[in-house]
């Protein structure tokens, strides 16, 4: 799969890094000499010049400058408006080709397979809806672990350069900053440990009712509808367990990768209170735009990834069943209408279960016409076998010819 969209991704990375360069370059660059001519364009009005032709034309030039800084603010905007843009049009593309292709490989080997019995109805569907769809939102959101941590140490290198003082508070800020992404990764891993465990309870419940349903006139019999559904009960209450857990679990995680930025932030602020206009807003800009949307797409694709990872092993799974021989292609004979050289025929096992061994004679007649319109080897298993057996026969034909003329 990595190779049938690894270019494809690289590329939309590449286009993604690069839009973000430019919003991060506009708000550290522009609006920082936008905000720096604003300021020096009122420290010249409110000056007392001899001259005020003098005065004129340096605020004349002051206005041109913040002027073109704020042409820059407008053209990085668009710029990584249309770069982010071409970037979720190439993965959704990519994501939209790559379902297709493997729910196209996964029916094509389903098709394929010897036994039908091999696969559930349940796996199928879960094959062909909810693993396709894990896979197409891990296609989307999966190059976020490479490009979120990217735009990350840019936000902090930022950071750095519209700081005045780098000294420990600044590297305090930036140690909290940075201790959050190994703790994204352990929620994530216990989230995916708790999805896991509801999943197999799931499967187990689902199990049991399937097989009440099939069953349903021995549960009748041997009054069991009770127990069963004890059982049904408590996986369905053990399942609840673990969402509600892996669901408190994600929304911590969403509420943290909101909430660090401003902590930092504050944090930052307690530290400086003296901080120009020019620095504040820069630095609002990367806390609560650039930072905080890296933080919650990096837990976005590690999630995305962690949940995919069950349903590559489930196609890894059926990719490797075997398959029919394929028939080698051979010369029609145009006289035979059915042609059969050589074949092996095999069908489901039969169970037979034998009980009383004596009987009146009656009964053993009429054993023994019954066991006379069975197979062969059938009847000479059951007449060398005594009591109450379960035997599970496979009956099978080799080396079968048959020929039909027309």
């Amino acid at each position: 799969m990595w190779r049938f969209v690894r270019t494809r991704i690289i590329i939309a990375v590449l286009i993604y890094t690069l839009g973000l360069a430019f919003s991060i370059l506009g708000h550290v660059i522009c609006l920082e000499g936008f905000l720096i001519a604003m300021k020096n364009i009122t420290l010249t009005s409110d000056r007392n010049s001899t001259s005020a032709t003098v005065a004129e034309s340096g605020s004349n030039v002051m206005r041109t400058e913040a002027l073109m800084w704020a042409i820059g603010i407008i053209a990085t905007e668009l710029l990584s408006v249309l770069l982010v843009s071409w970037n979720w049009s190439i993965t959704c593309r990519t994501a939209t080709r790559l379902r297709s292709a493997t729910l196209a490989l996964i029916y094509s080997k389903l098709v394929q397979l010897s036994n039908l019995n091999t696969i559930s109805t349940q796996q199928m569907v879960m094959l062909l809806g909810t693993d396709g769809q894990k896979l197409y939102e891990a296609t989307i959101y999966g190059p976020y672990i490479i490009t979120a941590p990217l735009v990350f140490v840019s936000c902090i290198v930022s950071f750095i350069f519209i700081s005045t003082c780098s000294g420990v508070d600044a590297l305090i800020t930036t140690c909290v900053l940075f201790l959050t992404y190994p703790l994204l990764c352990v929620l994530v891993r216990l989230t995916s440990l708790l999805t896991a465990r509801a999943t197999a309870l799931c499967n187990r419940r689902l199990a049991l009712v399937y097989e009440m349903l099939v069953h349903i006139r021995l549960v009748k019999m041997t009054t069991r509808e009770s127990l069963l559904l004890q059982q049904v009960t408590g996986a369905r209450h053990k399942e609840l367990g673990f969402t509600k857990q892996e669901c408190f679990i994600d929304g911590f995680c969403t509420s943290m990768t909101q909430a660090i930025p401003v902590m930092a932030l504050l944090l930052y602020l307690s530290f400086n209170v003296d901080l120009e206009a020019f620095q504040v807003f820069p630095i609002l800009a990367l806390f609560f735009y650039h930072m905080k949307n890296s933080l919650f797409r990096f837990w976005l694709g590690i999630k995305t990834i962690s949940d995919v990872l069950p349903s590559l092993e489930r196609f890894k799974a059926v990719m490797l069943l075997n398959e029919t021989n394929k028939f080698t292609e051979k010369p029609i004979n145009r006289l035979m209408a059915v042609n059969i050289s050589n074949a092996s025929f095999v069908w489901d096992s039969l169970e037979i279960q034998e009980n009383d061994q004596k009987k009146n004679k009656k009964k053993n007649m009429k054993n023994m016409k019954n066991q006379s319109k069975r197979p062969l080897s059938i009847a000479i298993e059951m007449g060398e076998l005594a009591g109450e057996v379960e035997i599970e026969v496979k009956p099978m034909l080799v080396d079968i010819t048959f020929l039909a003329p027309k």
